[in-house]
């Protein structure tokens, strides 16, 4: 996968229909792809916090 606008949080990955793990009768009907875009999306870190909870 590589970033095309990593402001607007463009990605853009290809891969073969008949790699390694052939797809067999592919369509783009009823598919969904999943990726872990964790890697590409910057996250800000939070400082630790306490929340009070009354009952």
């Amino acid at each position: 996968m590589k970033t095309i606008d990593g402001k607007t949080a463009h990605f853009q990955s290809t891969f073969e229909l008949d790699g390694e793990e052939p797809f067999k009768d592919f369509t783009l009907e009823n598919t969904v792809l999943q990726f872990d875009f964790s890697n590409f999306v910057w996250a800000k870190e939070l400082k630790p916090f306490d929340i009070s909870v009354n009952n």
